[in-house]
């Protein structure tokens, strides 16, 4: 052992470093995102990442797309300079950080790679709805039931907009679920609770219109699937 000094110890390092990053290996890491700590696994094998998965997160379920698609991009692209998810930036950071995190500590040397570009062939279609939170998702679903081709943009990798942060919900009156647990509700409270959270300089001929298709609007989006069981009366709320 007299034999062995630092250069050759150095080596012997380097060697077994580079055996280890042949054969691949997991590193685990984790950094904060915007409800908590994000933390993730990442395999890589001759200094290439593979694989990413997310072992533990509190993130908003509306989160998790944008997350699958920052994965994507690292693998793609081999780096974590990708961009961020618009609407969830502090969980597309924390979930870059934590990869970001366990690349260095596995001291592997990443080749990055440029981003494939998506050709768009010129389409036609009957209907375009620009924005996909919770109004152009409706219009969209109304207008193919009318029988319409349609075609939905959305700039953010997840879908959902305002309504996302509105947690999915909405206001409504008389509707039937306010009718089976025997809550008393009527559209004139609802239009006078409205005009008075806008002082007044709402446009009352829509205030009205949106109050009296209220109740057939939450059935409606029952019938598609959504659950709207769970009431709360809310700031500006009189029922």
């Amino acid at each position: 052992m007299k034999f062995f000094n630092k250069k050759y110890i150095s080596l012997f390092t380097s060697l077994l470093l580079m055996t280890t990053l042949a054969q691949g290996k997991e590193f685990i890491s984790s950094a904060k995102g915007y409800n908590g700590d994000i933390k993730v696994k990442v395999d890589i094998v001759n200094n290439e990442v593979k694989n990413i998965s997310i072992l533990e997160e509190k993130e908003s379920d509306f989160t998790k797309d944008g997350m699958n698609s920052i994965i994507a991009d690292i693998i793609e692209t081999q780096s974590v300079k990708v961009d961020n998810v618009a609407g969830a930036t502090s969980t597309s950071v924390g979930l870059k950080r934590a990869v970001d995190r366990a690349i260095k500590e596995s001291k592997a040397k990443l080749t990055p790679k440029e981003k494939k570009v998506i050709v768009y062939n010129d389409v036609t279609t009957d209907v375009v709805i620009i924005g996909g939170g919770g109004a152009g998702l409706s219009a969209a679903i109304a207008a193919k039931d009318k029988g319409s081709n349609v075609i939905l943009v959305e700039k953010a990798a997840i879908l959902g907009g305002n309504t996302n942060y509105a947690t999915g919900g909405l206001n409504a009156a008389e509707t039937s679920i306010q009718k089976n647990k025997g809550i008393k509700d009527s559209v004139e409270i609802f239009i006078d609770d409205t005009m008075k959270g806008g002082k007044n300089t709402n446009n009352k001929t829509l205030v009205e219109k949106m109050a009296n298709s209220s109740a057939e609007i939450v059935d409606w989006l029952i019938e598609k699937g959504a659950d709207l069981t769970d009431l709360g009366r809310m700031g500006g709320q009189s029922v």
